[in-house]
């Protein structure tokens, strides 16, 4: 069985630069969320901080996620984006536990 894939990216803005950076990522995300595979194309601000944000992906498959970063808005993005940021994006990806392998593990341990 194949679970959605999660995606969560955490950035932060120079905020010199924090006007170009949401525009830039409105037209990813408009771009993105029309995208086949693509279940959830969001991003969030930090309620302390108008400059650390967290986009939360999901999608269908894997083969959707590789031809999302193949898209020329990606690229587009990828290539832009690092310039207005004030340190590395944190990537990290996961898939989910269903209630029957958490009960899996368990039993085995």
């Amino acid at each position: 069985m194949s679970f959605p894939i999660v995606v969560l990216a955490y950035f932060r803005a120079k905020p010199e630069h924090l006007a170009e950076l949401r525009a830039a990522l409105a037209e990813l995300i408009r771009a993105t969320r029309r995208e086949p595979g693509c279940l959830r194309y969001d991003l969030h601000v930090a309620a302390d901080d108008p400059t650390s944000f967290v986009m939360i992906e999901q999608w269908a498959t894997r083969a959707a996620l590789e031809a999302h970063l193949a898209q020329p808005h990606t690229r587009t993005a990828l290539a832009q984006v690092p310039a207005w940021l004030a340190d590395e994006v944190r990537i990290s990806q996961w898939t989910a536990l269903e209630l029957d392998q958490l009960a899996a593990a368990r039993h085995s341990s």
